[in-house]
């Protein structure tokens, strides 16, 4: 009994807790594609409208929910939610239709609002068992996963969280976010940002300039011009207009394939990922252990 009584103590003690950044990937119904101006606006368009079980959980453009876990030495541990979205569904229609803006709503900043606990709770649940959802749990040190709270209070705080913003946005200069700019803010906050999330999940586009309205130019963009614009592609040289995307659904595919590569045993990338057995395999999810990473000592904030 002696002895059972010792390992409930150490089980329970902070040698034992974890801290956990854990990012929710849910793809759009129908695959997003880059390949050129033309086939972004219309298979967006496409998703805005395909049938769906739940339009609630439609997610045309896909998303991404992220979940701080922070455990060790703490009497009371930290568990928060989060996930930026815009405030209001009606503005990015008001922008292309009336506005005229085209592919200037990459670029605009639009009212946001930060979902929470209840809200992404209740999501992940409606995706259980559903391939739209998968998962990467990336564990890191308590000092990094206080760290990322902060930030996080931080973004509540400033008011941050009230800025959907554009893909040309840096969420820590105070520019505010779309959702898959905020998670990766989290990791990159974390200083577990590595060189590979980097180059799976981002990509720059440069868009042609006559495609493109406010806040960038004044062109006036009407949205039946992007969706018609056959043989314009994006450009090949950097611009004022190239931006760094981040896609959801790239996000979700990524692990996807690492999830695969890992139950062939062929796997070749540098991060140390496991298979997560998540909603009892339903969904595919990968966990990474890079506490040993050191926590960033620069300033949380660029603002």
């Amino acid at each position: 009994m002696k002895v059972i009584g010792i390992m409930i103590a150490l089980l329970s003690s902070s040698a034992f807790a974890s801290n956990y950044i854990n990012l929710y990937f849910i793809k759009s119904p129908l695959k997003i594609r880059w390949k050129s101006p033309q086939s972004l606006a219309l298979s967006t368009a496409i998703n805005s409208i395909v049938p769906v079980r739940n339009d609630k959980y439609r997610h045309p453009i896909s998303h991404v929910y992220a979940e701080i876990k922070c455990q060790a030495d703490s009497d009371s541990p930290i568990h928060l939610y989060g996930g930026m979205t815009t405030a209001d569904d009606n503005e990015a229609n008001k922008l292309l239709f009336q506005e005229k803006i085209g592919l200037g709503i990459l670029y605009y900043l639009q009212k946001g609002r930060l979902q929470r606990e209840q809200e992404i709770v209740d999501s992940i649940e409606y995706f259980k068992g559903k391939r739209r959802l998968n998962r990467l749990s990336v564990k890191v040190s308590e000092a990094s996963c206080l760290r990322v709270a902060e930030f996080y209070e931080g973004w509540l705080e400033k008011g941050y969280d009230k800025l959907y913003a554009g893909f040309n946005a840096v969420p820590r200069n105070g520019e505010g976010s779309g959702c898959a700019e905020y998670a990766t803010s989290l990791l990159d906050v974390a200083g577990v940002l590595d060189e590979e999330f980097k180059k799976a999940w981002s990509f720059k586009i440069t868009p042609p300039y006559d495609l493109v309205g406010p806040p960038m130019t004044n062109n006036e963009v009407d949205f039946v011009g992007v969706l018609t614009s056959f043989g314009k592609k994006w450009e090949t040289e950097e611009t004022d207009l190239t931006l760094e995307a981040w896609d959801p659904g790239v996000m979700h595919r990524w692990v996807k394939k690492v999830h695969r590569k890992l139950r062939k045993k062929k796997y070749k990338g540098s991060l140390p990922f496991k298979i997560l057995n998540f909603n009892d395999h339903k969904n595919k999810g990968l966990i990474v252990d890079l506490s040993d990473r050191p926590t960033p000592t620069d300033p949380i904030w660029n603002d």
